[in-house]
C-alpha cells in the first residue's frame, strides 16, 4: 500500500522502542496505532489521552501514534532512528480529490497512486466522466476477489455518473452476506463493455486495489479532534484537512463521503 507522509511527521528516536518528541509540551493522543506505551510507567497510550514529552516504548516497528500538541498541530510519531521534524505539506488536489475523472489515463494514473479505497460509513464513491465510462447495463465495473478459494466477479453499482463501491454488496455472494475477513486482501477491478465482450483492468499494471473497512465510530472520534482547531475555517479548508488525515492514516477516501462526514459531525 503507498503512503505518503504529508502530514507534519515527527519520526521517532530508537529503533521500533524509544521516542521522545522534541519539544516539553503535553500532547494529546488522536489515534494509537499498536501498543504504544510511556517508558517511564509502561501505560499503553489510547485515544484522547494526554501525556508530557516523554520517552516512548513502541511494540512494533509498524506501530505509530497521532498526536495534537499544544498548538494542535498534527505529528505522527514513528519509531525510526533518528528524531527528525518535516514541514507540513499539503496533498496535491489530483491526489487527494481527484474531482471528475474524464478519461481513461486519469483513471490509471489515480488507481496507480491511490491503490488503498477508504469506505466510510460502508461507502466509497467516484464521479466518472460519462464519454469515457458509460455505465449501464451493457458497460459497467466489477471486481475480482478470492473468498474460500473461490473466484468472485462482483458487479459494481452506480448512480448516475458515479462509481459506488459498498460493502454490503461487494461482500455479498449469491444473495448471501459473506464475511470480509474471508476474502482475499487484494481486489482486481476491471471495466467491461458486455457489447465487445472486452474486459479492461484498472490499474492496468494489473496491481490490486486494497479495500479497507474502518471503525466508523474511532474515525469520528479522531475526526472530531483532527477539525477542532479548523472549526471556525472555510469549509474546503476543514474537507482538505480531514482528507489529508484519512489518506495519510487510513487509505484514499471517496470526496461525497468525506464531505458526508464532516457535516454530519458539524449537526
Amino acid at each position: 500500500m503507498k503512503h505518503k507522509k504529508t502530514i507534519l511527521t515527527l519520526i521517532a528516536l530508537g529503533l521500533f522502542h524509544i521516542a521522545a518528541p522534541i519539544l516539553a509540551q503535553t500532547y494529546t493522543v488522536v489515534r494509537a496505532q499498536g501498543k504504544v506505551t510511556l517508558q517511564s510507567n509502561k501505560k499503553t497510550l489510547r485515544h484522547a489521552d494526554k501525556f508530557k514529552a516523554a520517552p516512548l516504548q513502541f511494540s512494533d516497528i509498524r506501530d505509530f501514534l497521532v498526536v495534537l500538541d499544544e498548538k494542535e498541530e498534527a505529528f505522527v510519531l514513528y519509531p525510526e532512528a533518528t528524531l527528525k521534524k518535516h514541514q507540513t505539506k499539503h496533498l496535491p488536489p489530483t491526489g487527494a480529490r481527484p474531482g471528475l475523472i474524464l478519461s481513461d489515463l486519469q483513471l490509471r494514473t489515480f488507481l496507480d497512486d491511490n491503490d488503498s479505497l477508504l469506505l466510510l460509513n460502508g461507502q466509497y464513491s467516484l464521479l466518472l466522466g460519462r464519454d469515457a465510462f458509460p455505465m449501464d447495463d451493457q458497460h459497467f465495473f466489477y471486481f475480482l476477489y478470492v473468498w474460500r478459494g473461490d473466484t468472485i466477479n462482483k458487479k459494481l453499482s452506480f448512480r448516475q455518473d458515479t462509481l459506488l463501491i459498498q460493502a454490503a454488496e461487494l461482500y455479498k455472494v449469491d444473495g448471501n452476506p459473506i464475511d470480509p475477513m474471508e476474502v482475499s486482501e487484494r481486489h482486481y477491478l476491471f471495466y467491461l463493455n458486455t457489447r465487445t465482450q472486452k474486459s479492461v483492468a484498472y490499474p492496468p499494471s494489473g496491481n490490486p486495489l486494497y479495500i479497507l473497512r474502518p471503525d466508523d465510530e474511532a474515525i469520528q472520534k479522531e475526526m472530531n479532534m483532527i477539525l477542532q482547531p479548523h472549526q471556525d475555517k472555510p469549509f474546503h479548508l476543514r474537507l482538505q484537512a480531514a482528507t489529508t488525515y484519512l489518506r495519510e492514516i487510513y487509505g484514499t477516501p471517496g470526496d461525497a463521503e468525506v464531505e458526508h462526514l464532516i457535516k454530519t459531525l458539524q449537526k
